[in-house]
């Protein structure tokens, strides 16, 4: 199934091709979920990197850390919410159901992300904090939630159409 391999300290599916191992294509919906998840992985240690920047009050730190989620993250963001979702939303009502959830976390981020960024602007350590830190209680759960139902709801209810859309 989907996503058995990470994690279990197995070699990626692209460690495994850099090692020349060949390995069977995965259908298109593993693909984006699996990529999603391996940027899933990346974003949670920045995280744990921004954690540290606030523990030490370190400003430049956070704004190192913004960088990556203007650039990085903002480009996930973009997969998710121009690729994946719209191939999701029509299996549920009109805003209501997980990815409007979902559209709405990645609201919430980045007013998150804006009120940082304010806060580095006016240079008040409070306003720097406090949305930092509530970014990261947000991030971590917003990523549970993709990782662990969103994506394996993903893989069970689109068709082969939708799966070669995506």
């Amino acid at each position: 199934a989907f996503g058995e391999s990470h994690g279990r300290g197995a070699l990626s599916r692209r460690e495994q091709g850099a090692a020349g191992i060949r390995v069977a294509p995965l259908h298109p919906m593993e693909n984006i979920c699996a990529i999603l998840t391996a940027e899933h992985k990346i974003i949670l240690t920045r995280l744990e990197v921004l954690e540290a920047a606030l523990d030490r009050g370190s400003k430049p730190e956070v704004q190192g850390v913004l960088a990556f989620f203007d650039r990085e993250v903002a480009q996930h963001r973009r997969k998710e919410e121009e690729v994946l979702f719209p191939e999701l939303e029509g299996h549920f009502p009109p805003g209501v159901g997980p990815v409007s959830m979902m559209r709405a976390e990645h609201e919430a981020e980045r007013g998150l992300l804006q009120a940082i960024c304010a806060g580095i602007v006016s240079n008040a350590w409070a306003e720097i904090e406090r949305p930092g830190r509530d970014l990261l209680v947000l991030l971590r759960n917003h990523i549970w939630k993709e990782d662990n139902v969103l994506f394996e709801m993903a893989d069970s209810i689109l068709d082969a159409d939708a799966r070669a859309r995506v």
